[in-house]
């Protein structure tokens, strides 16, 4: 194993650990990931759970995210871990932003914060889930400003990714 992979396995190995979660012997996954960005801003409109639009793949290694759709749907039963974070422009003074990892519809995971005020407002969520070839997990995202916003649009900005461990 080179010594890339090595760190990255082992690194995975003992986030699995924090998490309670075992990393069997030999079956490390990380043949199956994907990574997907924005290249254009999006429109969010306030007060509600946007899914959020993709338009390049950086890559899919086992072709399951779906562009058409913005969202994963895993070949493989399994525990995956998913990034997601997303950049709105102009948020107002005191304002509220909330990045979440959707799973079959339902809000699963969510990073938030309040700020305002500033040109730019990101946040970041990440979560580790078991998923089976029913699942459909999504990244949305919500604000309180009062009127709608934008993403920033760039992969720098706004990006979702997810890895199979095992």
């Amino acid at each position: 194993m080179d010594g890339d992979v090595a760190f990255v396995v082992a690194f995975f190995a003992i986030i699995l650990a924090l998490a309670g979660i075992a990393l069997p012997e030999g079956d490390v996954g990380f043949a199956q990931g994907f990574r997907v960005v924005q290249t254009s801003q999006q429109f969010i409109p306030w007060a509600v759970f946007t899914k959020l639009n993709w338009h390049v793949e950086e890559f899919d290694l086992a072709d399951e995210f779906n562009l058409t759709e913005d969202e994963f749907v895993p070949s493989v039963n399994g525990y995956y871990l998913f990034c997601g974070h997303v950049t709105l422009i102009n948020l107002g003074d005191g304002k509220k932003i909330i990045c979440s990892i959707f799973k079959n519809g339902a809000r699963h995971a969510e990073g938030r914060s309040t700020v305002g005020g500033i040109d730019y407002v990101g946040v970041f969520v990440s979560e580790i889930l078991y998923l089976t070839t029913d699942d459909v997990i999504d990244l949305r995202v919500y604000h309180s400003h009062g009127a709608s916003r934008y993403t920033s649009g760039s992969g720098v900005g706004v990006a979702f990714s997810g890895w199979r461990l095992y």
